[in-house]
């Protein structure tokens, strides 16, 4: 999921970024979750746990510290921070995302 994200990055990054902040914009309005970044990854996560793929842990918790890190290697690439492509740091930030999960 993170090389596609990535990938996607590398070819319109400002929809990728929108689809992945706009619904802060919403939430007060919003009065179920919709289909967004965070659910996707929370249900892939959640499973992931039922599984026995990753330690069963705080869900929410989880899903903000994975979502957080690839949002914060978006906000580095727009700053200049990375000169590559993001699709490059796609193995190396999904392995970083399961440590955080505890795999």
């Amino acid at each position: 999921m993170i090389r596609y994200l990535f990938e996607r990055f590398d070819e319109d990054w400002v929809l990728v970024t929108y689809v992945f902040t706009v619904r802060h914009r919403h939430f007060k309005r919003l009065r179920q979750p919709l289909a967004n970044p965070y659910i996707v990854f929370r249900a892939v996560i959640r499973e992931a746990m039922r599984r026995g793929e990753i330690p069963k842990q705080d869900l929410e918790l989880a899903t903000t510290l994975v979502t957080g890190a690839m949002t914060q290697v978006f906000d580095s690439r727009i700053l200049g921070r990375f000169k590559d492509k993001l699709a490059g740091f796609a193995d190396a930030t999904s392995a970083a995302c399961l440590r955080l999960l505890g795999a």
